[in-house]
Parts: C-alpha cells; structure tokens; sequence
C-alpha cells in the first residue's frame, strides 16, 4: 500500500514562506497521484 498526499517533494522544507507564495508553491507541490505512483 502506499500513500499520496499533496505537498512538497522529500528533501524541499515545508516553510511558511513557500505556502503563502502561490507562484512558488504550485511550481513545488508535487500531486497526490505522483506521490502515490513514487511510493515515498
């Protein structure tokens, strides 16, 4: 089984700065479906 969730990638912080900018944060989020097919 895995898990997909959106969020950023392993290894990007999760910072305040990088969630209220919408420019950098749609650029960073990598898909529910993406993480799920990774398998991190």
């Amino acid at each position: 089984m895995t898990l997909g969730y959106n969020g950023f990638p392993m290894g990007v912080e999760d910072s305040a700065e990088r969630l209220d900018d919408p420019q950098v944060k749609l650029e960073l989020i990598v898909h529910a479906e993406q993480n799920a097919l990774i398998g991190w």
